[in-house]
Parts: C-alpha cells; structure tokens; sequence
C-alpha cells in the first residue's frame, strides 16, 4: 500500500471515529436531558399552593454547597413564580421523620425580580436558607377538630360493621356500603377511614360535594391521612381548573 492511499485509510478511519464519538456524546447529552425532564416532572407532582404561597417538597438531601442549594431552589421555582404569590419554598427532606432544609424567598424579591428591578444573581443572593425540623406539608387547609370520646361497645360494634361494608364496597355494591359506612360512623364519628371510603364511594359516583364533605370530615380528625388529603386536593385543582 503506497503512502497516499495509508493517508486516505487514515483521514477515513479518523473521520469515522469522529462521527462515532458525536454521535455517542448527542446520545448521552440526550439521556441527561431525558433523566432532568423526567425528574423536574416528579418535583412538580410534590408542589403545594396553600394560602398564595408556594411549597416544593423533595424527599433528598439538597446540594452541599449553600451557593449550589440557592441556585437549584431558583432553577425549581423559576417557572412558578407570579406576582401574587406571598413567598416562595424548597423543602429538602428525605421523609416526615427527618431534619432537613429550606429555601424561601418572599414576594418583595419575586416582584422586583418578575418587573426585572433585579437580575438572576441578585435575586438568589435573597434566598434565605435556614435548618428545619421534621415537617410535613399538608396539602389542604382543614380545621382539625376536638375528637369526642367513644364508648368501648360502639367501638367493637363498629369494627365489626366495619368488615360488613368493606365487603359491600369491595363487591361494588356502594348503596349497601354506604348505609353500613353511615351507621359506623354514628356510633364512631372518629372514624376518619369510614369517612374516607364515602367520600371516595361519593366521588366515583360524581357527588363532588358530598365527596368534598366526608374527604374534608376525614382530615378535620386526622390532618395527615395522606390518601383524603390528595383526593381533596385533587377534587379543588379540577375545581379552580373548570373555573
């Protein structure tokens, strides 16, 4: 093989090579984009609105860097921010049970920053980054109320009513479930799980309002009942949506 035909062999192989490695990197940088599009998608499913202001929950620790935690709780809430919100927050926290941190900002810097008073470096400068204790972050406003005391005999025949209308709601028989759910929850008007499935019988069967009233009875005796919580709010997103 001559010397000018090596040379072709070599430019050819080179420029192969090279194609490959542009080809390797746009699939990577691709897959990065995918996996950020992906997770900033979960983030969102974790944002609150309560009373014009904004919570975003995150179940991981935040960035080490205090600069790097500013910049991501920015990059988080950018998208959201309006001029009638209140304050602004990240919450970094693995679970209900463990310490973590937050990031707010109020409304004087989101308005100066929206009307471009300040710039993006100064507005991340005002995050204000502080230490929090375990907290849990409930997505609707319910008056909790003072729970009555029950005597020991409606509680054993409540428990046992209550097998009878899991059994009438398992087998799609919601009329029947909900007599017996009613009849559970006047001898035990502490019982938020009772309360919970006519909310959710009522909701499958479109009573929105009565839905509204037994998931909102549900979380009055028990703030936390995670399961009330989100179908409630899901019921008042629909609702402000088809405003």
């Amino acid at each position: 093989m001559d010397l000018s035909k090596k040379i072709k062999k070599y430019f050819l192989l080179s420029a192969m090579f090279l194609t490959i490695t542009i080809f390797a990197a746009d699939t990577i940088s691709a897959k990065i984009i995918t996996e950020d599009f992906n997770k900033t998608n979960t983030l969102l499913k974790q944002t609150y609105y309560l009373e014009n202001a904004i919570y975003i929950k995150l179940n991981y620790a935040p960035p080490e860097n205090l600069k790097d935690q500013k910049k991501a709780a920015f990059k988080i809430l950018q998208p959201l921010l309006s001029k009638n919100i209140v304050n602004a927050n990240v919450l970094w926290q693995k679970n209900d049970f463990s310490y973590g941190k937050k990031a707010s900002i109020s409304s004087i810097y989101i308005t100066d920053f929206l009307n471009k008073k300040i710039n993006t470096e100064k507005f991340i400068e005002h995050f204000n980054l502080e230490l929090i204790e375990p907290l849990k972050v409930r997505k609707n406003k319910i008056k909790p109320i003072n729970i009555s005391e029950i005597s020991h005999e409606n509680l054993i025949i409540s428990a046992k009513l209550k097998e009878k209308a899991n059994i009438f709601r398992i087998d799609g028989n919601d009329e029947s479930a909900l007599r017996v759910y009613n009849q559970i929850i006047k001898l035990n008007p502490n019982d938020y799980i009772s309360l919970y499935w006519v909310g959710e019988i009522y909701k499958n069967q479109k009573n929105i309002i009565s839905a509204k009233e037994y998931f909102s009875k549900a979380l009055s005796i028990n703030p936390d009942f995670k399961s009330a919580g989100d179908a409630l709010y899901e019921i008042l997103i629909k609702d402000n949506e088809n405003k």
